[in-house]
């Protein structure tokens, strides 16, 4: 009987053992993705502030060389013209600018 018992239990305490060893490995493998996942938001994160930068300093410098003010007194304008295309052109604020489309 002593011996059915020990059997039993050396048998539960392997399978605990291997439930342990197998939970471990999922945590220590959800950790590392968690890990991968962050860094990952880290670049775009810096990629992000870096392209907003750049945006800043290129509307800072046309702000310099057009003589407008970042509180819009004039500036460059978007106007789709024909089949989608873009043009850029300055516009005086004030002068009744025709922007049409």
């Amino acid at each position: 009987m002593a011996d059915l018992i020990d059997a039993q239990l050396k048998r539960l305490v392997d399978m605990q053992g291997a439930w342990f060893e197998k939970m471990l490995q999922s945590m220590e493998r959800m950790e590392e993705e968690r890990l991968r996942r962050e860094e990952a938001w880290r670049r775009e994160e810096a990629a992000r502030q870096e392209r907003e930068r750049r945006c800043i300093a290129s509307e800072r410098a046309w702000g310099r060389l057009g003589g407008c003010s970042a509180s819009g007194a004039g500036g460059i304008v978007r106007r789709r013209e024909g089949e989608g295309r873009l043009r850029w052109r300055r516009v005086e604020v004030g002068r009744g600018d025709d922007l049409g489309g």
